[in-house]
């Protein structure tokens, strides 16, 4: 049965496609301009060539680029349509924002949904609300900081965003207010040959913490649909940001996802990446370290099986005296799958105090897998203390045969080696959050 909206854009991205955007959202003119400067960049712009990436499939001519499936957000899950709201609770997405969260945004296609944040947050003066919420409330804001990390002339994809975004977050968190418990978004799509282009901006101003956790999943359908999200933080002087992303898209989904972080003086930013679906992902969030005394962390978690091709891994570019940065990535290639880690850290010759580390590990399971590792340092200080390491391999054959010889199967005892393999990614991660990734890891192995 077909998928019915309130609203639904034609097929192809064009420039009556932007109008037509604009007047549906009621968008003020600036945003008009931001809009248009990122088409016309997005029109010269060609798909990049990325070893071990095939993008030929992307057929921008026939992607929808909005579909609106409710009138209104509402703020009780009892008030989304029956289809809808049964999708949430599968995902148990209600139950999670009871136990864990101090507030919750769900993305349906183009459209946030449902938005809910507690009313401490709000005596606070913490902001959580979605992008098109955002723009038209606090359009003064977001009008300098829009752009500000990520220029829309980067690249076709950062263009896409600038020109087509709808839906995603802004986060604010005034001086010194530290978020006790997590903020997270979670992004469905339904409809194969769609697009969904979310933008989310999170500023922690000086002195400030929190958590904010990215949750992503589709149904399998006849053909594809792109994925094409931006997310821009900056992180003010002392102020700790955590960002953590589950992907779980479904196995016909092109995944692109740029993330990128400013980190003032003596601020934090900490990341932690899950990558389980997707057809094709490229994911390398990145740390600018503006201010002195800046620090990053990156971990992620990829793992790839029969037709998948996961791109991941993180960049760091330490801008100032005193910074440091830690990369930690683990790969698992199964069945066929690829995973692809690429790492770069960046020092230039006048800054002095570096310290950074980079690590990737890779797992492969059979003959039929492959994991590729491209790390690059560009380290044009002499004084800089840099580290990297890599390791590829298999499981140890000493360790199944002893789990084996206690009494468990192949299968299970395969299932606890890969479960303490990962186990320092997911470690930090609300406990929900980690039984749900196990049971996708192990669901993957096992070909679910």
């Amino acid at each position: 049965m077909k998928q019915s909206y309130f609203f639904e854009s034609k097929q192809g991205l064009s420039d009556q496609s932007i109008d037509q955007l604009i007047r549906a959202k009621n968008e003020p003119d600036w945003m008009k301009d931001f809009r248009k400067k990122g088409y016309r960049f997005f029109c010269k712009s060609k798909l990049p060539v990325i070893k071990g990436i095939d993008l030929s499939e992307i057929n921008f001519n026939e992607i929808y680029s909005f579909l609106k499936p409710i009138e209104k957000q509402v703020d009780q899950w009892e008030k989304l349509p029956a289809d809808i709201k049964a999708t949430y609770e599968k995902l148990n997405i209600p139950v999670w924002e009871r136990k864990y969260f101090a507030g919750v945004s769900a993305q349906y296609e183009s459209m946030v949904v449902y938005e809910k944040t507690k009313e401490e947050l709000r005596r606070q003066g913490v902001i959580f609300v979605d992008m098109d919420t955002a723009v038209r409330q606090y359009g003064d804001k977001l009008q300098t900081l829009f752009g500000s990390v990520v220029a829309a002339d980067e690249n076709i994809f950062t263009a896409l965003n600038s020109a087509f975004w709808s839906g995603g977050v802004f986060i604010y968190v005034p001086k010194n207010v530290k978020v006790s418990l997590p903020l997270q978004s979670y992004f469905y799509i339904s409809r194969n040959q769609f697009g969904q282009f979310e933008r989310t901006l999170i500023l922690a101003d000086e002195g400030s913490e929190v958590t904010y956790l990215e949750g992503c999943s589709a149904p399998v359908y006849s053909s594809y649909s792109l994925h094409a999200g931006l997310v821009e933080i900056i992180v003010k002087k002392r102020a700790k940001v955590r960002y953590i992303t589950v992907q779980n898209w479904s196995k016909n989904i092109y995944n692109i996802s740029i993330k990128r972080a400013v980190v003032e003086e003596n601020g934090t930013i900490d990341w932690t990446v899950a990558s389980i679906g997707s057809k094709m992902t490229i994911s390398y969030p990145t740390s600018i370290l503006k201010g002195e005394g800046a620090r990053s962390s990156h971990t992620g978690l990829t793992v790839a099986t029969a037709g998948q091709v996961l791109n991941s891994g993180a960049r760091v570019i330490h801008a100032a005296l005193r910074t440091s940065s830690n990369i930690v990535s683990k790969s698992l290639s199964l069945k066929g799958g690829k995973s692809i880690f690429t790492g770069n850290i960046r020092v230039p010759k006048e800054i002095s105090g570096t310290k950074s580390f980079m690590q990737c590990h890779s797992l492969i399971l059979d003959n039929q897998s492959a994991s590729l590792s491209f790390p690059s340092l560009t380290i044009e200080n002499n004084q800089a203390q840099i580290g990297h390491e890599a390791t590829f391999g298999g499981l140890s054959e000493e360790q199944l045969f002893y789990l084996k010889s206690r009494g468990l199967t192949e299968e299970e005892a395969t299932a606890l080696l890969i479960n303490g393999y990962i186990a320092p990614v997911i470690k930090d991660m609300p406990p929900d959050y980690i039984v749900e990734l196990r049971k996708l890891t192990e669901m993957e192995i096992k070909g679910g």
